[in-house]
């Protein structure tokens, strides 16, 4: 009976532990998807390491169809600010950085695209080309 006491405890604590990873994961998600959304061609300039560490951090999560929607749609915002070849840095360093991800959730990142209300759909477009050759060429990192 103590063994049985002790075995429901511990699985309550782990069931526990991982509802909150969750939800500190989900925040993690929100905060992110709130930096991308916020990021405007000044603060892409003087902030570029940070927004390149937001990329990579994107690049990494296992994203999910629809919980990420709207992460992938703010990445795909601020890839159009980093690209911008007069105020931004038209090296494909974030595209690039996100090929391996695109690989990986290919629907989703077409679905942002497709779904993303933006002025600059011909840049969008031009992302969306470079990051499928990148990810089908193996030069995503």
């Amino acid at each position: 009976m103590k063994k049985l006491i002790l075995a429901f405890t511990f699985a309550m604590c782990s069931l526990s532990f991982a509802k909150e990873l969750s939800l500190k994961e989900k925040a993690d998600r929100s905060s992110l998807s709130i930096r991308l959304a916020n990021y405007t061609a000044q603060k892409a300039k003087t902030l570029q390491g940070t927004v390149i560490d937001d990329i990579q951090t994107l690049s990494s999560i296992d994203l999910d169809e629809k919980m990420d929607l709207p992460l992938v749609q703010n990445a795909f915002l601020t890839l159009i600010i980093l690209e911008d070849p007069v105020d931004g840095d038209p090296s494909r360093t974030g595209v690039q950085i996100l090929a391996k991800s695109f690989s990986k959730n290919k629907s989703l990142y077409i679905k942002a695209a497709n779904t993303l209300k933006t002025t600059k759909k011909k840049e969008l477009k031009e992302i969306l080309k470079v990051m499928e050759s990148f990810s089908s060429e193996g030069n995503g990192q």
